[in-house]
């Protein structure tokens, strides 16, 4: 697949999209194409969305017309 264009080495870096692949045979001689995601959070960029923590609220302005609640289920 790699000589037809299809697929490409990307290396170790960090880029935006990438799943390793495995190739694995069946017994009548065809390939399955499987996506191994295991690591797939150490390959992909993602957005930062901080939490404010519970001191941060506690410490907003009291006239504020609303306040937001902090809901931890375990």
């Amino acid at each position: 697949m790699e000589k037809m264009g299809v697929i490409s080495k990307v290396g170790e870096e960090a880029i935006e999209w990438c799943h390793p692949l495995v190739v694995v045979p069946k017994p009548n001689g065809e390939v399955i194409l499987c996506v191994d995601k295991k690591k797939l959070n150490d390959q992909v960029y993602g957005p930062i969305h901080p939490m404010r923590t519970p001191r941060d609220v506690l410490s907003l302005p009291t006239k504020c017309s609303f306040r937001y609640i902090l809901l931890a289920i375990n």
